[in-house]
């Protein structure tokens, strides 16, 4: 569809007529762009003055787009108005390696290795709660939900690597989230009191 570009994380809209992908251009800016997923054409394009790095973008059934947004070292997951390009922040920036959002109804997933283990968690848009999804041994990533929404899959590590799995998206039976994980700690100091 295009060349001589540096278009990289494509995803398909809901209706397949548009792709949006992060463009790194050569003067080091990144941006946002919308492309015809026919022609490649570019249909928009969202700049980005403060020139954060926008990680692994996703359409929502709704036409906005959901992506992971690292800037100063912290990131978040933004709602992208693909009308306006207006940005919303879904929480304030965290030390935290969040990637993959997929927003489904009321709820944004994603997976995270804030416990120590990835795995995948649920922001809920009305309550703004955090809520963890799945409590895989050796980590669960890239979660995306089937087309009637009651199918979890995602990719479940194991000691042959990573295995397509699946369970039955069930909200009632998400595992609540310790908010203590958010808290930095500061492993050295407990170390240098064992010393």
């Amino acid at each position: 569809l295009t060349n001589k570009s540096k278009l990289t994380a494509p995803s398909l809209s809901p209706t397949a007529k548009k792709i949006v992908a992060i463009e790194n251009g050569t003067d080091n800016k990144v941006s946002l762009v919308i492309l015809n997923s026919e022609s490649g054409l570019e249909e928009k394009r969202f700049q980005n003055e403060k020139n954060a790095v926008y990680i692994h973008p996703r359409w929502s059934e709704e036409n906005e787009i959901y992506a992971v947004k690292l800037l100063n070292g912290l990131k978040t997951i933004v709602k992208i108005n693909v009308e306006s390009g207006n940005e919303t922040e879904l929480f304030s920036p965290v030390n935290e390696n969040i990637a993959y959002p997929v927003k489904r109804g009321n709820f944004v997933l994603f997976n995270s290795g804030i416990s120590g283990i990835d795995n995948i968690y649920a922001y809920d848009l009305q309550t703004h709660q955090r809520s963890q999804v799945t409590n895989r041994k050796f980590g669960a990533f890239n979660p995306t939900l089937s087309a009637d929404g009651k199918t979890l899959y995602f990719n479940d590590f194991s000691i042959k690597g990573h295995q397509i799995a699946s369970m039955p998206f069930e909200p009632n039976n998400f595992l609540p989230f310790d908010e203590s994980l958010l808290k930095p700690v500061k492993y050295f100091g407990q170390m240098v009191l064992q010393e």
